[in-house]
Order: C-alpha cells, then sequence, then structure tokens
C-alpha cells in the first residue's frame, strides 16, 4: 500500500534518476491550470520545431487584450508530435527545455516538485520500493539528475525575466486557454 499523504519536504537518500524512455512524459501533456486548458511550454525558436497546426499560443503580454504579443508557445495536443516508434523522440537533440527538464516541474526557490508516478515509470518504480508517493519538493542533491536541473534553472531564470520585463513595461500579462481558444488576463485567473 503507499502512503498517500502530502509531505513539504523529501527527507529521505537522494534520488539518482534514470529515464526508462516509457514515453508517459510524452503522452497525456494538456494540463487544466486555474480553470484553463494548458500545454508544455515552448520558446519561439522551440515552437518551429513542431508543426504549425500542433502549436498554439500560451503566454502574451499586452496593454489591451486586443493588441498582445506572443511571447511563449504551448503544444496544444495530448501527444508529442515527435513522440514515434518505441517511445523515442524525432527531435531528442534539439528538445524543448520543458522536455530537458522533466521530471522536475514547478519550483519555489531552491526546491522543486518532480512528476506523479503516472507521467514517467522510474518515478512509479521509485514510489512502489519507497511505500508513499513522492509528493514533495526536492533540492538539487536530494533528487540527482544534473541536466534535468540545468535545464530546468534556465527555464525557471527565462519566466521570471519575461516577468519583470512585463511589470516594467507595465503591460498585462494574459495566457491562452485551450479549451476556449482565447486569452485570459493572468491576474484575474489568479484571483477568480
Amino acid at each position: 500500500m503507499i502512503d498517500t499523504e502530502i509531505k513539504p519536504d523529501y527527507t529521505g537518500p537522494p534520488i539518482k534518476f534514470e529515464c526508462l524512455q516509457c514515453g508517459r512524459c510524452c503522452r497525456d501533456i494538456l494540463i487544466d491550470a486555474l480553470g484553463s486548458l494548458k500545454g508544455p511550454y515552448l520558446s519561439k525558436e522551440e515552437a518551429e520545431l513542431f508543426p504549425p497546426d500542433t502549436v498554439s499560443p500560451s503566454i502574451g503580454r499586452g496593454h489591451d487584450i486586443d493588441n498582445i504579443t506572443v511571447t511563449r508557445y504551448q503544444i496544444n495536443q495530448a501527444h508529442c508530435p515527435h513522440l514515434i516508434e518505441d517511445n523515442q523522440c524525432q527531435i531528442y537533440d534539439k528538445r524543448p527545455l520543458v522536455c530537458r527538464r522533466f521530471p522536475l516541474m514547478w519550483s519555489s526557490g531552491k526546491i522543486t516538485n518532480i512528476a506523479h508516478g503516472d507521467d514517467c515509470k522510474f518515478i512509479s518504480r521509485k514510489e512502489s520500493e519507497l511505500g508513499y508517493h513522492l509528493y514533495f519538493y526536492f533540492r538539487k542533491h536530494q533528487f540527482v539528475c544534473p541536466s534535468c536541473w540545468v535545464a530546468h534553472d534556465k527555464e525557471m531564470r527565462l519566466i521570471k525575466l519575461h516577468g519583470i520585463d512585463t511589470a516594467m513595461s507595465r503591460m498585462n500579462m494574459y495566457s491562452y486557454d485551450l479549451w476556449h481558444r482565447r486569452w485570459n488576463l493572468i491576474d484575474e485567473m489568479l484571483t477568480s
């Protein structure tokens, strides 16, 4: 039986990540975020690696909803179009930061949480081995995956810089909802 209690911080032995090439991270990749359907973030350059019909805007900024400049894109399909037979990636050497950082998810300072076992066979096996879900915040020495942390840190810096730049320009930030195919003001999403 796996303990499902959410724990605030991981205190067990270091976990060394090993990708088992299960392909779970590339399937069912759309999520409900604050009542909006979202796909994995892509930069403009990363978005160009995908067929145009598989990419939509994600984050934009502007003074009003009629004048938005797209600053981040997102995959708009449930499964990555670059996942091929044997769970291989067609663009592995050029894959986006969001893929390179997996299974690391969102951060709060120097800690981050990791993907759920449903999204990663390695994590699922580790949870079974330990007897509890890995619903923790991890530090770099606790979840060992150097290349994941490099990509994670780079993406977090880019997101932070985007927020600072938008605030300094006194523009609004908008999020594109894949369900309704429309822009939403981020401040309104956070307060509703």
